[in-house]
C-alpha cells in the first residue's frame, strides 16, 4: 500500500509540475497536507470504504464524460477552422 501511495503522490506532483511548467519539488511538498487530510478524515473502516466508493464513482463519471466533452470541443473547433478562409 505504501508503494502505491508513493507512486500516486509522485505522479500527481509530476503531472501538476508539467501542467504549470514549474519545478516538481514545490508540488511534492504542497501535496503532503492533502494526503495527510485524506488519511486522517475517515474515522472508521466504513468511512474508508465510503470514501473509496465516492472516489470510484467520481472517476467513472470523469473518465466517462471527459472523452465526450473533448470530442465535442474538437468537432466544434474543426468546424470553426473550416469556416474561416
Amino acid at each position: 500500500m505504501f508503494t502505491t501511495c508513493t507512486i500516486g503522490h509522485l505522479c500527481s506532483a509530476f503531472g501538476m509540475a508539467q501542467l504549470f511548467q514549474k519545478n516538481v519539488q514545490p508540488f511534492i511538498y504542497g501535496l503532503l497536507p492533502v494526503i495527510y487530510l485524506v488519511a486522517i478524515l475517515p474515522e472508521t473502516s466504513n468511512d474508508v470504504f465510503r470514501l473509496g466508493e465516492t472516489v470510484g464513482n467520481i472517476a467513472m463519471y470523469l473518465y466517462g464524460l471527459m472523452p465526450l466533452v473533448l470530442l465535442v470541443i474538437s468537432i466544434w473547433r474543426g468546424k470553426k477552422r473550416e469556416a474561416t478562409p
